[in-house]
């Protein structure tokens, strides 16, 4: 039998992709199906460039009418309906909602997030599930019942005595409302879904008092929500404490993802007598937005890309003075923003060196870097860090996870392991080493200045490491927002503001990763 997958969206751009993408690995699936509900960002666009066939609606016609508009567009005999905005959805969970239907005959199989306090209590809400076409087509009806979709084939099923079978989704989770559209959008549309749902389910005499029911436990569950993550960032085992004999090595991309990551751990390093230093790989000098405002031209010139990088240098310096660094504790390597990965892999040899489309330039065009002589390959760069992490001779070393979703954070993880083994083949002791994460989806969350909030790991990737909690007094938590206030020209920025911000919160996480052995 075919398999087509149907995807109702709605402003979705964010998140659908990752969604098109687990199910297009999913060997099963013949077609997949993504329902644009009168979209007013990219969602159609993101998702045909992902490889789904798009329905474009003109205007915005509610979950259930977009999905049974994908539904009678679909070929395949079984359809398998998915949210748009899922979070850590791999091929293997839509297969598993695939087997019970196309192997074991069951009529509807409904995914459970294994995390999700309301649809573990009530598993009719989720809105992932399998089903035979012809039981959709069979009930016209659906089309009008906007986000009581679910419930509403929760009683048909019931009234039909369909074969059910519920599974969990391990891993898997969504986009709080609150995040995409804000606090007050996000509640106003999750109170929609409860009055949905109450007015398509329940019968009219109790309309009213099921829904004063139903509107409170989405509010509770809001609660409930935040309650739990916070207690899941308070529950995770601690970062080992720096101590006097420590001597800790931090190694970033950029400036500032020093102090988003590990300000706080620096400065209690400082405060404990460890050694301590920062290497900064690149200068950030690829920020367009700043340096538009810098050379206050529309299209920056390859000089406004400079002076960011200058900027930016000495903003770092200042900011990490803030914590106690003195300058020579600080090394600045100025390689290329945004072209690490070429580094890595095109441009390696000293006879290819990378010229950055930004600053126009193929070797570090700034003062007061760690080696004037380098060029933009990989094999300077490999070589400058081994050359620190020999002479400094770290107990401790902090640097990108390569679960990080930028590309430069992801190269600068590759670049540290390789000069680790470059440094242990010399003979140096392996330090033990801890990274950190700064991109990834839902992540901080939320997205704004939460002092008071713990740091939660980001959904996707909780269970992708052993996660550590380093905690921070709000002595700290202070010092650690005066420092990043310094990085002035992040601020510019909206979205960098909030970015920035969402990481001054009670506490800072690291992953504990293996150290290089020795060959």
């Amino acid at each position: 039998m075919n398999v087509s997958v149907v995807i109702a969206a709605l402003d979705e751009a964010k998140t659908v992709a990752d969604v098109v993408r687990a199910a297009r690995r999913c060997r099963r699936v013949h077609e997949i199906i993504v329902v644009s509900d009168g979209s007013r960002d990219r969602t159609g666009a993101v998702a045909r460039q992902a490889g789904a066939d798009v329905i474009e609606l003109p205007r915005n016609v509610g979950k259930a009418g977009a999905v049974m508009a994908g539904v009678e567009r679909a070929a395949g005999d079984i359809v398998v309906l998915l949210d748009a905005d899922l979070i850590g959805l791999r091929s293997e969970h839509v297969d598993e909602l695939l087997h019970p239907v196309l192997d074991d005959g069951i009529d509807m199989v409904i995914g459970v997030f294994n995390r999700d306090l309301v649809q573990n209590v009530l598993p009719s809400f989720s809105g992932q599930r399998a089903i035979p076409r012809f039981h959709l087509l069979r009930h016209p009806e659906l089309r009008d019942k906007g986000f009581g979709l679910e419930r509403t084939l929760a009683a048909i099923a019931r009234r039909e005595r369909w074969r059910v079978r519920r599974i969990e989704l391990p891993g898997v989770s969504h986009r709080l409302k609150e995040e995409k559209y804000g606090l007050v959008r996000g509640y106003r549309a999750k109170l929609k879904a409860a009055e949905d749902l109450v007015r398509n389910v329940r019968p009219r005499r109790s309309r009213r008092t099921g829904g004063t029911v139903l509107i409170g436990l989405v509010t509770i569950y809001g609660l409930m929500e935040l309650f739990v993550a916070q207690t899941a960032a308070k529950d995770l085992a601690l970062m080992p404490a720096p101590a006097g004999g420590d001597r800790i090595l931090l190694i970033a991309a950029h400036n500032d993802d020093e102090l988003l990551a590990a300000g706080g751990y620096l400065a209690a390093a400082r405060e404990a007598g460890s050694a301590v230093a920062v290497v900064i790989l690149t200068n950030g000098d690829a920020n367009r937005f700043s340096a538009a405002l810098l050379g206050r031209r529309l299209r920056p010139a390859a000089n406004a890309f400079i002076r960011e990088g200058q900027l930016r240098q000495r903003e770092s310096t200042a900011a990490l003075g803030r914590l106690g660094f003195t300058s020579n504790q600080i090394f600045f390597l100025g390689f290329p923003d945004r072209g690490l990965k070429a580094l890595r892999a095109s441009h390696w040899s000293r006879a290819t060196p990378y010229t950055s489309p930004f600053t126009r330039a193929d070797a570090p065009p700034y003062q007061g870097i760690f080696r004037a002589s380098a060029r933009y390959t990989g094999e300077d760069l490999v070589d400058a860090l081994t050359d620190i992490i020999t002479a400094f001779r770290p107990t401790v070393l902090l640097t990108h996870s390569v679960l990080d979703s930028h590309a430069d954070h992801q190269a600068t993880s590759e670049f540290v392991s390789l000069a680790l083994d470059r440094a242990a083949q010399a003979g140096a002791v392996p330090p033990r080493r801890f990274g950190y994460v700064i991109h990834a989806d839902d992540f901080p969350r939320p997205l704004r200045y939460a002092p008071q909030a713990f740091l939660s790991p980001p959904p996707g990737l909780r269970d992708e490491a052993r996660w550590l909690s380093f905690p921070l007094t709000p002595a700290a938590v202070s010092l650690k927002g005066e420092a990043m206030r310094l990085y002035r020209t992040q601020f510019h920025s909206p979205y960098l503001r909030m970015l920035l911000s969402g990481f001054l919160r009670r506490n800072e996480l690291f992953i504990e990763e293996s150290t290089p052995s020795r060959q």
